[in-house]
């Protein structure tokens, strides 16, 4: 199971100074690139010194998750309200889109366009969204599998981050259960890890990352930081 390894980082003070604005869409290219919404429609880039280098205006349609794996490409998922259709736009460098893929059940679930939806990037390539919940497809935008949770009676999915390990193991953050469902490469359950075990000391599980210890860091719903030993 998931060994506690650190139980803070002391990062309280910046979630409750920032609040909502975590929501926002936001990622990091391997060569330090920041990429972040700057409004509704837009997205702004930020290099090293912090200068702003370039927006990439996505209107009507509303970019409202992104994510780069190990390249300084970066795949954004939007959405457009009137048409009420999600497409995946793979973008280089440079800021000029170099694949893009249109597929109906893109973003389906998310129908009130309030909550942010979460999206990665599998090693074999295929790209999961999380949202009501989580819908896995291949590189080509083919949907591979959907994942709906444990429902309970009195409990519900609640899926929020998402992220995959070395192996190709889904792990998937559930406010409606406080735990991590973790799946194989192709969908299967493997098991579940509950993070918030005190009725003491509850929290949400939020933000899920791997580090390059391979140490699961979940970012909770109290401001805190927790770093676990997740493979040995």
């Amino acid at each position: 199971g998931i060994r506690d390894v650190e139980r803070s980082r002391g990062l309280g003070d910046v979630y409750k100074r920032q609040g909502k604005t975590l929501n926002k869409a936001i990622c990091i290219t391997i060569d330090g690139t920041v990429i972040y919404r700057k409004d509704k429609f837009c997205l702004a880039q930020l290099n090293e010194n912090k200068q702003e280098t370039r927006r990439l205006d996505f209107k009507p349609d509303k970019p409202i998750c992104m994510f780069s794996r190990e390249s300084t490409d970066v795949l954004i998922g939007t959405v457009n309200r009137e048409k009420a259709e999600g497409k995946l736009c793979k973008f280089d460098k440079n800021g000029h889109c170099v694949s893009e893929i249109m597929n109906d059940v893109f973003f389906q679930n998310n129908k009130n366009y309030r909550k942010p939806t979460k999206m990665a990037e599998n090693s074999n390539g295929d790209i999961y969204i999380s949202d009501a919940e989580v819908n896995v497809f291949d590189k080509m935008g083919h949907l591979r599998f959907s994942y709906n949770g444990e429902k309970t009676p009195t409990k519900s999915f609640q899926p929020r981050d998402i992220c995959s390990d070395k192996m190709g193991n889904i792990l998937v953050a559930d406010i409606g259960h406080k735990c991590i469902h973790v799946l194989d490469i192709n969908g299967r359950p493997q098991t579940l890890y509950y993070v918030s075990s005190s009725e003491k000391e509850e929290f949400d599980p939020i933000t899920l990352a791997i580090d390059a210890n391979h140490c699961l860091c979940v970012g909770c719903s109290d401001g805190k930081i927790r770093v676990y030993k997740y493979i040995e």
